[in-house]
């Protein structure tokens, strides 16, 4: 019976030891399989599928970006660019940088860097078009196109890395699905040896292998989990910590004396038992350490009556999102507090009923620092004028020792804003004004050297002027416009000065749809010919009557021109002209009708095609048209204005210089265009019966066009002892109210037919 029992024993021993020993084969390999397939799964989740999810985002980002841009342009609202687009450009660097740090083969950064810097140059490039007081739509356009384009190139970029990492994400899908496949197989494998052993050793047994398996593989994934784990049992005490949370504590903690509890809240206790009293048994928490940031999630397992802790460095992550929040709260370049930042501060003084005044400051002359030291130089220049304009501020401050809170902004790259919390700011304000311009005045030190920064301002005041933030910006640039007009350095908003903005805005409107309504209207102011008191020509003259009201061409011509509706205005002047001219001609009234070009359409390139399209279309002599040009059009771009000169003189219309004596008025330039008058500038002709200097500049003026072998025109002419000194002076012809107002074209033809009175 030993015997039996010993081989019996023996028997068994080999037994276990050989299922023992297959139970450790099947089980490395199975385990293996599990690394295998964790490690690739990890990989997957961790890596591959985020990163395709960030660059679909940077994608996303990327459209809106290119909307935002088309977005400016079409509504010209500068905050799409200064806050929307930068902050949506943020993102985009944010979102690459993670991309590089977890792919690095990709290297995104790097083969986007000069696609990036050229989108933002450009960007920043039609931002200054834009916000400028003359904007070039052709140039935005362009500037549009050639963003499109940039962003063309990063797409495919994109897309590259994309098609990379989808490859890598299929390959890590059919290695999975490849080791799963094998895994599956052994697992079958392997239970269908423990159903034979459960047959031998019992149910009990089989039990208890099945269960201390499971056990140890569980107890595997805390332990080598790369994050730090802590656990709690039910009376709250510290039962288990993972090695990660143990090198945690020694790489955070300076004091090794404490326990890794020191790296969770010193309330944790009463955190524990807040996540047991919850509805989900789950909630994330922050503490602070020295230099970490740690973010930890509290799970209460009620299955085991105890807590599991898992800890997160969030450092970085806290880092970015305070550095971000700094850019969008800061000017990138001064420093000081940006435009967002204005509108947050005015914001809440408004809601809290507390008076201030703020005030709009505009360095002058920013466009040529642009034109002599590029971009970069010149807010460089800017930044030396914000350090000494903070000065300003401080000295102000100490000086009066004012409770009230001065606080300066940087709200675009050469404008400034300063908000000062008094309820009657104009002694305050002129004094820390002219305690700025003593000390801007002077030379102060740049980059480039020392030089003078000179600055115009416009203030308003809260409550008494402006309600509201847009109203706070609007009424302070206002006054400073005011203040450019008036040559001054500071204005003070007032309710005329409001009255004359609501007045440009309404006019600015309504250009839209004069035309479309018919509210413009040709007059013609009539030209004679002094020595014979005869009529050949005419001025073409525009005027607008807007539901009856006559507005001035003074008043809507500068809006225009500004706006850029002045071409399209100045293409139905054409068009409105030359069918005058075809009609009066087809009557027999051999009459030459002067129309005045703008310096906007003299430059357009098709300006010449256009004019001889309509010779042809209307049938008009060319003799019987004059384009009056001012010389400041032509001496814009010299060479180009030459040349346009010379094809209108091709075609055989006559060319006359307008408001001559007004612009550059000079002889060199006289003798090159190919004009065939001179018109005098009302400006001389006014007081010339009485003041001698107006008369020896007309006489100048008479002599010099004779020398050259052209006529001259006088223009408002007013008085008969205007005519007989311009008749004393050889002068061809004259313009003015003594001849006649601008008048309709029926009034025109019967003051033809009536005759000079005088």
């Amino acid at each position: 019976m030993r015997i039996l029992n010993q081989k019996f024993a023996s028997k068994a021993r080999q037994f276990y030891i050989g299922v023992v020993l297959v139970g450790v084969m099947l089980s490395a390999v199975v385990y293996y399989q599990a690394e295998t397939i964790k490690s690739t799964s990890a990989k997957l989740m961790e890596q591959q599928i985020p990163a395709l999810r960030d660059i679909r985002l940077i994608e996303t980002y990327l459209v809106k970006q290119e909307r935002l841009l088309y977005e400016y342009y079409a509504t010209n609202n500068s905050e799409l660019y200064l806050i929307d687009f930068l902050e949506n450009h943020v993102h985009i660097l944010t979102l690459i940088k993670n991309l590089d740090r977890s792919h690095g083969s990709l290297a995104l950064e790097s083969s986007l860097r000069n696609e990036f810097s050229d989108g933002l140059d450009l960007a920043l490039k039609l931002h200054e078009n834009l916000s400028s007081p003359v904007t070039s739509w052709d140039l935005a356009r362009h500037q549009l196109e050639k963003l499109t384009e940039l962003q063309a190139l990063m797409m495919g970029s994109l897309a590259s890395a994309e098609a990379y990492i989808s490859k890598e994400v299929d390959n890590g899908y059919k290695n999975t699905e490849s080791n799963l496949h094998t895994t599956v197989q052994i697992v079958i494998l392997f239970s269908l040896g423990l159903v034979l052993v459960s047959v031998y050793t019992g149910r009990y047994a089989s039990k208890f292998i099945k269960l201390s398996a499971a056990n140890e593989r569980l107890a595997l994934f805390p332990r080598r989990n790369p994050n730090p784990i802590m656990s709690f049992n039910n009376q709250l005490a510290l039962s288990f910590c993972n090695p990660a949370a143990n090198k945690m504590h020694k790489a955070y903690i300076s004091d090794q004396n404490t326990t890794p509890l020191a790296l969770l809240s010193r309330n944790i206790h009463e955190q524990l038992l807040e996540v047991k009293k919850s509805d989900k048994h789950v909630k994330q928490f922050f503490n602070q350490l020295e230099r970490h940031y740690l973010n930890y999630e509290i799970h209460w397992l009620e299955e085991i009556d105890a807590f599991d802790v898992h800890i997160r460095d969030v450092t970085e992550q806290f880092e970015a999102e305070r550095s971000l929040e700094y850019l969008a709260f800061h000017h990138s370049s001064s420093k000081l507090p940006n435009q967002v930042s204005l509108k947050k501060y005015t914001n809440e003084l408004m809601q809290q009923s507390q008076a201030f005044s703020l005030m709009l400051i505009e360095v002058n002359h920013f466009k040529l620092l642009l034109e002599q030291y590029g971009l970069t130089g010149a807010n460089l220049c800017i930044n030396a004028f914000a350090k000494h304009l903070s000065h300003c501020a401080q000295e102000f401050t100490q000086r009066h020792r004012s409770k009230n809170m001065l606080t300066i902004y940087h709200i675009a790259d050469a404008n400034f804003a300063i908000v000062y919390t008094e309820q009657d700011c104009s002694v305050a304000i002129d004094q820390l004004l002219s305690q700025m311009h003593t000390r801007l005045s002077q030379m102060i030190d740049t980059p480039y050297g020392e030089m003078r920064m000179n600055f115009t301002s416009g203030v308003t005041q809260y409550p008494s002027s402006s309600n509201s933030y847009n109203e706070l910006l609007l009424h302070a640039n206002i006054a400073l416009e005011e203040a450019d007009k008036r040559n001054t350095s500071y204005g003070l908003f007032d309710q005329q000065s409001g009255e004359k903005h609501a007045r440009r805005m309404h006019i600015a409107r309504s250009l839209e749809t004069a035309i479309e309504k018919q509210q413009f209207v040709l007059y013609f102011q009539p030209k004679m010919k002094i020595k014979s008191h005869t009529i050949d020509s005419c001025e073409c003259l525009i005027r607008w009557f807007d539901d009856g009201e006559f507005i001035s061409p003074a008043q809507f011509i500068p809006i225009a021109e500004h706006s850029g509706f002045i071409l399209p205005l100045g293409e139905w002047i054409l068009d409105t002209a030359f069918a005058q001219a075809k009609a009066w001609h087809e009557q027999g009234l051999h009459i030459r009708l002067a129309i005045n070009i703008s310096a906007r359409q003299f430059t357009q390139q098709d300006f010449v095609a256009g004019i001889k399209e309509r010779l042809q279309r209307f049938a008009v002599p060319a003799e019987l048209i004059e384009l009056e040009i001012t010389e400041t059009a032509i001496m814009d771009d010299e060479e180009f204005g030459i040349s346009v000169l010379q094809a209108l003189s091709t075609l055989g219309i006559s060319l006359s210089i307008d408001d001559f004596g007004t612009g550059y008025s000079s002889l060199g330039y006289l003798q090159r265009f190919p004009v065939n008058k001179l018109k005098i500038d009302q400006s001389f002709v006014r007081n010339m019966a009485s003041d001698k200097r107006d008369q020896a500049l007309v006489l100048s003026i008479c002599q010099l066009a004779k020398n050259l072998g052209l006529d001259i025109i006088a223009e408002g002419v007013e008085e008969h002892a205007q005519l007989e000194k311009l008749k004393e002076y050889n002068c061809d012809q004259i313009q003015g109210y003594l001849l006649s107002r601008p008048i309709p074209a029926d009034e025109f033809e019967a003051f033809l037919a009536k005759g000079v009175s005088f």
